[in-house]
């Protein structure tokens, strides 16, 4: 495709000394007030929700040779297809190994320059300066910003954004230069947001409303720009889907009608739009949306009609608010199907709100009136508060994901019924030794009436917590009957095999690592714990064989075990 350069484009007109410092203190205060209001993520540590499979646990990070990165690149991974972000954490380990504060150094980072792109961005869609201020400030400390700032796994979010919107701010430049050169820019980057996140999917649509903003007819030219931009984003949605497997279905139900659908649609969305104006009992997880009552569905259907609405017809007076409402609409249209609400899925779709927000200021700050100044006046004092507000809670929200407890203390203060959370926290409690709390946490899981992997999963985990305490045959009747919910569960195996081991008794010990190791025969500590007790009843060359798999299996977390298993090797071969 051969993109020729319009000879009527202008260069723009230079920025004056004055508005150049302005531009400069406004970018710096963005950077400072995120900053602070994001300080308290930089101290946290790993959480058992999802760190422990793309960080702690995941072999393919602590290798970046050709070989292990063409596999990174071949890897559906938890239900994504996201190479950049897997590789992302490779580096970060290979410099920071399992100190938390470089992965959080990296996320805050990445959303800084994601707030300054959206300073940027909103300038070159010829927003005023204070409208780029407020919007990329709003974007910066919006509570709602945290998940996806403070929660490590979720680096996919700052990373698809950053290069998002790099490709929109290049496509602009290519919009107004017709330069090849930021064409191609914006393509690459696209493709590069992809590989971060398949969210970024709908990026050419937003592209769309960039060339309405700026007055773009709608003919054969922009489109034929756009099909390798379609084109792209239906091979990477096909990917997405695959990746997803059986997974895709989670969240929906496929015997709910298509007006069902809709009103779950609506309720989500409405609970989305509560939370970017009164972002206040955020949480790691949701209670399910479709049990609001039907006289609600229908008063919550009505108001997102109602917004997009409103939103369009705006548009006849200040185009701007139409391309926050569709920006908001269309970008969050990936995750919709999943009839869940999560925090993260707001990261980019806020921009179009908080576009909207912007403009709606700057409207009413050069509103000539009578008492001008006074109003002026009255709105810096409004946002002001707003700020200090929002960063407020961020702060206190980032305090939220210092650890597994306290993450899961703060879903059990809101959601009380969420399953998962008990689990968890337990595990938690497991980790920390606090025995007797963990069982009180995975009785109340039990009580919950969970499904039979979940029950499976909850006696292996309390089976680990009377383990702990001495308690070994309780422990091992709870592995036992997790064995008897899921006869494949070698996590069981393993952890029985540990019962009988600290019982002494070896064989049925060594029977149970065999047989979590026939289920999954890349299980590290599985190998690590056959050879303990094959090294006790004197069977050396057999624990040397299996010291040696648990080298080539460990994950990052067993750095300490690895150094002990070569110690025992060069022992054993001593003797």
């Amino acid at each position: 495709m051969r993109i020729k350069k319009d000879i009527h484009s202008k260069p723009s007109p230079p920025i004056s000394k004055k508005n150049r410092q302005k531009i400069i203190f406004s970018v710096c205060l963005v950077f400072v007030i995120t900053f602070i209001s994001f300080f308290p993520s930089l101290k946290n540590g790993f959480v058992n929700f999802d760190d422990h499979q793309y960080v702690t646990e995941n072999r393919m990070i602590m290798d970046l040779s050709w070989g292990n990165i063409k596999t990174i690149f071949k890897t559906f991974y938890m239900g994504h297809y996201h190479p950049l972000t897997l590789l992302s954490y490779g580096l970060e380990y290979q410099s920071f190994q399992l100190n938390p504060s470089g992965y959080h150094t990296t996320n805050l980072i990445l959303h800084l320059s994601n707030s300054l792109l959206v300073f940027w961005l909103i300038g070159l869609l010829r927003g005023s300066l204070l409208t780029s201020f407020i919007v990329a400030l709003l974007f910066g400390i919006h509570p709602l910003h945290v998940e996806s700032v403070a929660w490590i796994s979720e680096r996919k979010d700052v990373l698809y954004s950053f290069f998002f919107l790099g490709s929109m701010i290049s496509y602009l430049y290519f919009r107004r230069a017709r330069r090849t050169m930021y064409y191609y820019l914006s393509l690459f980057l696209f493709i590069l947001s992809l590989l971060s996140k398949s969210m970024a999917v709908t990026l050419p649509l937003v592209l769309f409303l960039c060339d309405y903003l700026q007055n773009q007819k709608l003919d054969k030219k922009p489109l034929i720009e756009k099909i390798p931009f379609l084109f792209i984003a239906l091979v990477f949605g096909i990917i997405a889907l695959f990746a997803q497997g059986p997974s895709r279905t989670v969240g929906q139900n496929t015997s709910l009608s298509f007006f069902e659908n809709i009103f779950i649609f609506s309720n989500v969305l409405v609970s989305y739009l509560s939370k970017l104006f009164l972002p206040i009992k955020l949480s790691a997880l949701y209670s399910p949306l479709n049990e609001i009552s039907r006289p609600w569905q229908y008063v919550h259907l009505s108001s997102i009609v109602g917004f997009l609405t409103v939103g369009i017809i705006l548009g006849k007076y200040n185009k701007k608010v139409t391309i926050g409402t569709l920006l908001s609409f269309i970008t969050i249209l990936p995750v919709l199907p999943l009839k869940i609400v999560a925090d993260r899925y707001t990261y980019i779709p806020s921009l179009g709100i908080f576009l909207i927000i912007g403009e709606g200021f700057s409207w009413l700050y050069d509103w000539k009136i009578e008492y001008s100044k006074i109003v002026k006046t009255f709105l810096f004092i409004v946002l002001i508060g707003v700020i200090g507000a929002l960063s407020f809670l961020t702060w206190e929200r980032c305090r939220v994901w210092k650890d597994s407890i306290s993450l899961w203390n703060d879903v059990l203060r809101n959601n009380p019924n969420i399953l998962i959370a008990y689990i968890d926290r337990g595990t938690a409690f497991l980790n920390k030794r606090e025995y007797d709390r963990a069982i009180s946490d995975y009785n109340w899981a039990l009580g919950m009436n969970p499904s039979d992997e979940k029950v499976s999963s909850v006696y292996n985990n309390r089976g680990n917590a009377y383990a702990g305490k001495g308690l070994y045959d309780q422990a091992l009747s709870d592995f036992s009957k997790a064995l008897e919910m899921n006869p494949k569960y070698e996590v069981a195996y393993s952890n029985r095999g540990n019962t009988y081991y600290a019982k002494r008794l070896y064989e049925q010990a060594i029977s149970d690592f065999n047989k979590a190791l026939e289920i999954n025969p890349n299980y590290a500590e599985a190998y690590f714990n056959k050879a303990l007790a094959l090294e006790d009843i004197g069977r050396t060359r057999e624990a040397i064989e299996a010291y040696n798999k648990f080298i080539e299996y460990a994950p990052p977390q067993y750095a300490k075990h690895l150094q002990h298993a070569r110690k025992r090797i060069r022992g054993l071969l001593i003797r």
